[in-house]
C-alpha cells in the first residue's frame, strides 16, 4: 500500500506542469516508490525496437546496466506489448514488473519496467493497481496548452537521452545529427562548431567521416555561420511575415545540394551561441511546432555537448578555455569579496617582503648580583636567635643571627681559670730555682691563654652580620632556630641590590646577530605588563650545552635604576633589537634555515 506521501506525489504527477525532460524521470522514480522496486526503466518504441532509459536509482541518478539484463529486458519489452497488461517475469536474477502506459493515439508506445530483488507483497499490488496509475501521461498531455506541447513531449527527451550513451564528443554528436534527421525526416542534419572563432563542421546524419577540404563543407559551414553572426534561427524559405534575417549562404548551400528547406538554430551556453545545428530537407516546409521542437531538443542537449566538446580536446585548449572562461567570470560585477580576497593575496607576499620592521632576538634571563655574601657558622653550636627573615632588606654591620655562647662562657672561664693557676705554678718554681718546672709551668700557661683567645673569637663572632647593605636571599632561617649546626655550614647569604645585571642564555642560532652594546627590551615573569630597557655590555666566547641545545652566556645592564621590587634570580624574557628586516624574513627564516640545513650535504 502507497503512503500519503507517495499518493499525493503520483496525483500531483497528473497535473505536472513542467518540461517532459523532468516529467519521465519523476513519474519512473515514483512508481518504483509506490511499489518498492530497486530501479525503474523506461522503455520507448523506435523503428528498430525499443530504447531503453534508465535505470533511475532515485533522486534523479542512473545507474549502469548490464548486457544479459539488457537483453531481458527487450524480450520483456516484446511480451508486455503482445499482451497490453501487466506482466511479472521471474526468468532471471530479479524479478521484472512490466505494464504499457496508455498514451494518446499517434504517440510512440511508452513501457514501465521495475526491477525488483525479490517476489514481494508489492508484486501482486502491481499487478492489480497499475490500470488505475497506467494513464497519468495521458492526463500529463491532456493538461498541457496546446496539442504541440503534447506532440513535442516524447522526440525531444529521446533525443537527448540518445546523446548519454556517449562519453566523447564525435559519438554523441552524430547520434544528435541521426536522431534529428529520422525524427523529422531530414534528408541531412549537420552540426558545426565554433572553434577560433570559425565554424567547423563535426558531424553530419549518416556520415562517419568527411573531408573538411570539400566544397560542399566550407557551403555547409558558410550558412552556419551566417546564422551564428547574426545570432538567430534562419529559415529557407523565409516565413511571409516577420524579418527573415540575411540568407545569402542558406540559398547557396541549397541550390548546390538540391535540397530547398533549410534550417539552422544556433545552439547557446551560458548566453553566448557556440554551435549551429543545421537541416536539410527536400519536402514538407519545417512547421512552427517542429521549431519549437527543436528548440527545446537543443536547449536539453545544447549543454552536454559543450561539456563533450571542451573534455575531448586536448589539455592545452582545456586549460585555455577554463581560464577564459574564470577571467570571463571575474570581470563581471560578481564575486566580489572573492575579488578582494584574491587581490589580498597577491599583494600579501608583496607586503611581507617590502614591509620592513625592527627584528628582535628573543632569549630567557636571570637577574643577577655583583656581590652575594655567604653567612656560614663561625663554629660547632646551636643556633640561638634569628633577626632577620628572606627577603628583609638589612644595612651594613646588621646583626642577622646569633649563635648559642653559654658554651663558649663556660669555656672562657675554664681558660681563664687555667691561665690564673700556671701562671702561679710558673712564679712559685721561679722563686724556688726550679728551671724546668717553671718552664713547663709558663708553656702550660701559653697554652691556656691560646685557647682563651679561641673562645672570645668565637664569642666574638657568635654574632652573624650583615657585610654590606642588601637583602636576604637564601637562608631556611625559621628552622633553624635551636637547630645545631657545624662550622662552615652556610645559614644565610645576602645579595646586594645596587649592582645588578642580567644573564641572558642566548640561542646558538641567533648568537651572530648579536653584538656589545646592542639595546633590547626585557620583561619579568613577575611583572609581564612593565618592560625595561637594556644593553648588551659582553658576550661569553664559549657555548654552554644545556639540554634544549647550546647556548651563550649574555651580560647585559639595566639602562636605569632598578626598581624596588627586584630580586636576583627573578627570571624574564629578554628581547633583543638586531636591525630592521622584512615580515616575510621575519616569519619564515627558521623555516629556511631548517630546510637549508636539512638539505645541505
Amino acid at each position: 500500500m502507497s503512503t500519503p506521501n507517495q499518493a499525493e506525489q503520483l496525483r500531483a504527477l497528473r497535473h505536472f506542469d513542467g518540461e517532459p525532460v523532468a516529467f519521465w524521470p519523476a513519474l519512473v522514480e515514483a512508481l518504483s516508490a509506490q511499489f518498492a522496486a530497486q530501479a525503474g526503466v523506461l522503455l520507448l518504441a523506435q523503428e528498430a525496437g525499443f530504447a531503453i532509459h534508465g535505470p533511475w536509482l532515485g533522486g534523479g541518478k542512473r545507474g549502469g546496466m548490464s548486457a544479459p539484463l539488457r537483453e531481458r529486458l527487450l524480450a520483456f519489452a516484446g511480451r508486455l506489448v503482445q499482451a497490453d497488461a501487466p506482466l511479472l517475469d521471474e526468468s532471471g536474477e530479479g524479478v521484472l514488473l512490466g505494464a504499457p502506459f496508455r498514451l494518446p493515439e499517434g504517440q510512440p508506445k511508452a513501457l514501465l519496467v521495475l526491477i525488483q530483488q525479490q517476489h514481494g507483497p508489492t508484486t501482486q499490488g502491481f499487478l492489480d493497481q497499475f490500470h488505475w496509475l497506467a494513464d497519468i501521461p495521458a492526463d500529463y498531455l491532456a493538461n498541457q496548452s496546446s496539442a504541440a506541447a503534447a506532440e513535442g513531449l516524447l522526440n525531444p527527451y529521446e533525443i537527448a537521452l540518445a546523446l548519454d550513451e556517449g562519453q566523447r564528443f564525435d559519438q554523441p554528436a552524430m547520434a544528435l545529427c541521426n536522431e534529428v534527421a529520422s525524427r523529422f525526416r531530414c534528408d541531412q542534419v549537420s552540426l558545426g562548431w565554433l572553434e577560433r572563432e570559425q565554424v567547423r563542421l563535426r558531424a553530419s546524419s549518416h556520415v562517419e567521416r568527411f573531408d573538411p577540404k570539400m566544397a560542399l563543407v566550407g557551403e555547409l559551414e558558410g550558412a552556419m555561420e551566417e546564422a551564428l553572426d547574426q545570432g538567430r534561427e534562419l529559415l529557407l524559405p523565409p516565413p511571409v511575415e516577420g524579418d527573415a534575417g540575411v540568407l545569402r549562404a542558406h540559398t547557396a548551400l541549397s541550390e548546390r545540394i538540391g535540397l530547398p528547406r533549410v534550417l539552422s538554430l544556433p545552439l547557446w551556453h551560458s548566453g553566448e551561441a557556440v554551435a549551429v545545428l543545421t537541416l536539410l530537407r527536400r519536402e514538407h516546409p519545417f512547421s512552427e511546432q517542429e521549431v519549437d521542437q527543436l528548440r527545446l531538443t537543443l536547449d536539453l542537449v545544447s549543454r552536454r555537448l559543450f561539456e563533450l566538446h571542451r573534455r575531448s580536446r586536448w589539455f592545452g585548449a582545456r586549460w585555455a578555455l577554463g581560464l577564459r572562461d574564470a577571467l570571463h567570470d571575474w570581470r563581471g560585477p560578481r564575486r566580489s569579496l572573492a575579488k578582494v580576497g584574491l587581490v589580498a593575496l597577491v599583494l600579501l607576499p608583496l607586503l611581507l617582503m617590502a614591509w620592513q620592521v625592527p627584528y628582535r632576538v628573543e632569549a630567557p634571563f636571570i637577574l643577577r648580583t655583583e656581590q652575594l655574601a655567604q653567612g656560614p657558622a663561625p663554629f660547632d653550636g646551636y643556633v640561638d636567635e634569628v633577626l632577620v627573615r628572606v627577603g628583609d632588606a638589612v644595612e651594613e654591620g646588621q646583626p642577622l643571627l646569633r649563635l648559642a655562647t653559654d658554651d663558649l662562657r663556660l669555656q672562657e672561664s675554664s681558660a681563664l681559670a687555667d691561665l690564673s693557676r700556671y701562671r702561679r705554678e710558673a712564679e712559685k718554681a721561679r722563686a724556688a730555682h726550679q728551671l724546668a718546672e717553671t718552664r713547663i709551668a709558663e708553656a702550660l700557661a701559653e697554652q691556656a691563654q691560646a685557647q682563651l683567645a679561641e673562645v672570645r673569637w668565637f664569642l666574638d663572632h657568635a654574632e652573624i652580620r650583615a657585610p654590606f647593605a642588601g637583602v636576604v636571599v637564601e637562608g631556611e632561617l625559621e628552622r633553624l632556630l635551636g637547630a645545631p649546626v657545624s662550622r662552615g655550614d652556610v645559614l644565610l647569604k645576602v645579595a646586594a641590590l645596587d649592582q645588578l645585571y642580567l644573564e641572558i642564555d642566548l640561542d646558538e642560532r641567533d648568537a651572530h646577530w648579536v653584538e656589545a652594546q646592542m639595546p633590547g627590551e626585557v620583561a619579568f615573569i613577575a611583572a609581564p605588563e612593565q618592560s625595561f630597557a637594556i644593553s648588551v655590555e659582553r658576550i661569553e666566547p664559549q657555548a654552554e650545552a644545556k639540554p634544549a641545545g647550546n647556548v651563550f652566556r649574555v651580560r647585559a645592564e639595566v639602562a636605569g635604576a632598578a626598581a624596588p621590587w627586584w630580586r636576583p634570580g627573578m627570571s624574564g624574557v629578554a628581547k633583543l633589537e638586531v636591525g630592521e628586516r622584512s615580515l616575510g624574513w621575519i616569519i619564515t627564516h627558521r623555516t629556511v634555515e631548517f630546510l637549508r640545513l636539512w638539505l645541505w650535504w
